[in-house]
């Protein structure tokens, strides 16, 4: 074998013998970590290694000590380069901080010292200061002007034309790299964006997909569909509200209605309740009867604010699934007359105007002033009084109260008459009366 294959083959072997140990090190270290190895044991394996190895043993346990003290230093450099970018991050913070104290006080102090006349003292001070000092640079700048000044007229010219155009290149540039920035900064925000966007849609989809069975494009059309049907509820409900599509605002306004009328139902029942508890503890029979009377009333609020809520609803829903309809049916009929040949159509307008204010069931009748102008309910023996108009009216009014003389009645008596006929002249001349 020739001599230089001999040294090759025999510096790859000890490389792979020395590596072989290393790696036994290692080992044993590890075993030691977990707790499998004992220092004795731990101990014991090393010199049997070494026995064994001899010198091959010495050279990879100084080579593992020098690797594990590079890893070291690696780490301290690393940490000290992460602790110099903080420290450089803290001393720009601070930096950004002074800027912007300054700006906003130092104006302040500058003003001050501008009064004081500070300023205009600290200036002459140091004019008095430096004027020695550049009595020389001034006289070599007046030399330098003096030479340019008796340049011949086309060297002027070509130095001025020179100056022009470079603060020309100079302000296009500017001009190119500030817009570049922006559009590229821009594109770069909008397409990460895009594509964000992009990728949860179709992530969802493909979500879809798999929870329905069905395939990408079938669950993309269904998403779209839902979500179509939700852009035509939300039109429907707005054309719905604004024209009373099949009396839809009056419903919306009586499902509010209705709870309040069920809220005060159940606040009148737990009122009569009390009542009938301290009539019963205080023998106050008449208490008793009215807190009874309170309670049935509570009742009867109770179960005519459920049927208004559940008639309301069901008008409401009515109205805003038609409206909806034909809020789809609205794109439809723009199609249509945009296609030349066709006569103009009106279903949109057509379904809108027939159902504007008109209810489907009727709710029961709460009474009270009407909070917008529109269609109300009449029943047999009602008076309508117009605005500014006044009413003669004889009405049966049953007041439960505790009296003590005959005083007490005349004068809760006439301060009652005052408040209604106030009320009733105000109402009446205002808004005219039902």
């Amino acid at each position: 074998m020739p001599p230089v294959e001999q040294q090759v083959k025999i510096v790859i072997d000890t490389e792979l013998r020395i590596n072989s140990i290393k790696k036994a090190i290692t080992h044993l270290d590890k075993l030691r970590e977990a707790g499998a190895l004992t220092n004795d044991e731990y101990q014991n394996s090393l010199d049997m290694l070494e026995k064994q190895e001899g010198g091959y043993y010495k050279i990879a346990l100084k080579m593992k000590n020098q690797e594990i003290a590079l890893k070291k230093l690696n780490k301290q450099q690393q940490d000290a380069a992460k602790n110099s970018r903080r420290m450089t991050s803290a001393y720009l913070s601070l930096m950004f901080t002074g800027m912007a104290l300054t700006r906003v006080f130092g104006g302040m102090v500058k003003s001050v010292l501008d009064v004081l006349g500070v300023s205009d003292m600290l200036s002459a001070t140091l004019l008095v200061t430096l004027l020695p000092a550049l009595e020389p640079v001034s006289d070599m700048l007046f030399n330098i002007m003096d030479f340019f000044m008796n340049l011949p007229e086309p060297v002027q010219k070509v130095i001025g034309g020179f100056v022009l155009l470079a603060s020309a290149i100079g302000y296009l540039f500017t001009f190119i790299g500030m817009f570049g920035t922006f559009f590229a900064g821009g594109w770069a925000v909008v397409g990460k964006a895009i594509t964000a966007l992009w990728g949860l849609l179709t992530g969802f989809v493909s979500w879809v997909a798999g929870a329905l069975g069905v395939s990408f494009g079938a669950a993309f059309a269904i998403i779209a569909a839902i979500i179509a049907a939700v852009v035509a509820l939300i039109t429907g409900a707005i054309a719905a509200w604004k024209n009373n599509f099949l009396g839809f605002k009056d419903a919306v306004i009586g499902v509010w209605e209705a709870i309040k009328t069920i809220i005060g139902g159940f606040v009148t029942f737990f009122k009569g309740i009390w009542d009938v508890i301290a009539g019963i503890f205080t023998g106050n029979f008449d208490r008793i009867k009215q807190g009874f009377g309170l309670m049935g009333e509570g009742i009867k609020n109770i179960f005519k604010g459920i049927a208004n809520f559940v008639i309301n609803i069901i008008n409401a829903l009515v109205g805003l699934i038609l409206s909806a309809l034909a809020q789809i049916i609205r794109p439809i009929q723009w199609i249509w007359n945009k296609v030349p040949g066709h006569s103009k159509v009106t279903w949109y307008e057509d379904i809108m105007s027939a159902g504007a204010g008109k209810g489907l069931i009727p709710s029961f009748a709460t009474g009270g002033v009407m909070p917008y102008t529109g269609l109300a309910q009449l029943h047999a023996g009602e008076t309508i009084t117009p605005a500014g108009q006044s009413i003669n009216s004889a009405p049966t009014i049953n007041i439960q109260a505790s009296i003590s003389n005959d005083y007490d009645v005349r004068r809760l008596a006439d301060q009652l008459s005052k408040y209604w006929v106030n009320d009733m002249e105000r109402i009446s001349k205002s808004r005219g009366m039902i």
